[in-house]
């Protein structure tokens, strides 16, 4: 397939699932409005930190604020096109694979185009913009730059952990379900949710840079609050560079065990 295609398909299936959401306009009203309450709930957490130390390892109530935006931006573009990665074991369990291989397109992107859930990320713009429009009344002003690449990265990010999550679904091709495992990657948004670079030690080098999850917020958050001057054109390059190669890392992985698994994959019922 070509990469017009390609865009082509997913094109298609972000307007088909835009055009579903558009249908339950009550629930999207009532999820927004659930998603402020949570932003109300964090915002008051992260003031209850804030109060015992003001500088929480490098991070002041500014910096925390733009820190909440890039997470919530991420959750919501991760969780609205390649969630389904962490759950692509069911199809191979279920046999439902079945159904996507006699299409003449790669089943991965299918299984992904039929699960896009474009309301969820339009949901998380409300509480983002909340946290952003709190940061700049503190006094944040970043530059028009700063926020492309901390948009880069947030993009860059999701892509990273939704390949992550794929290779342990396909491991189902040889370990069966794979509940245990699908935990063990849903613990992973967890990191999400706090600055990884506040951890130490080998815990830091593990989390953050082996796995990539520093991507998830800790990175763009950075370059939005710090700017891409602060924190030096070199040092940005730097964390491009190791996103793009982890982003090759375990896309050739999860190409390795889907062309393995399929070699061994027999459909449903064995």
């Amino acid at each position: 397939m070509t990469w017009r295609e390609v865009l082509g398909i997913v094109g298609k299936g972000l307007w088909a699932s835009l055009k579903a959401g558009a249908y339950f306009r009550v629930s999207f009203i009532l999820k927004v409005l659930s998603g402020l309450v949570r932003a109300a709930t964090v915002l008051v957490f992260w003031r209850a930190v804030l109060q015992r130390a003001p500088s929480f390892v490098g991070w002041d109530e500014t910096s925390i604020l733009v820190f909440l935006g890039c997470s919530e931006l991420f959750f919501g573009l991760q969780l609205a096109l390649v969630s389904i990665a962490g759950r692509f074991w069911v199809y191979i369990r279920t046999g439902y694979l079945d159904v996507y291989l006699t299409r003449p397109v790669d089943a991965r992107l299918l299984v992904a185009v039929a699960n896009f859930d474009v309301p969820l990320a339009v949901r998380s713009l409300p509480p983002s913009l909340v946290y952003l429009g709190l940061a700049a009344v503190s006094g944040w002003r970043p530059g028009a730059g700063d926020l492309l690449v901390a948009l880069a990265f947030i993009v860059g990010g999701a892509l990273l952990l939704g390949l992550i999550q794929l290779c342990f679904s396909l491991t189902s091709f040889w370990l069966g379900p794979t509940e245990p495992l699908d935990e063990f990657v849903n613990s992973l948004y967890e990191f999400g949710h706090y600055p990884l670079d506040t951890l130490s030690g080998w815990v830091r080098v593990l989390v953050a840079w082996c796995l990539g999850l520093g991507y998830v917020a800790t990175v763009p958050a950075r370059c939005a609050a710090r700017g891409v001057t602060a924190l030096g054109l070199h040092t940005v390059c730097a964390l491009a560079v190791g996103l793009a190669g982890l982003v090759m890392v375990w896309g050739g992985l999860s190409q390795l065990l889907w062309v393995r698994g399929r070699e061994r994959y027999e459909g449903f019922g064995g």
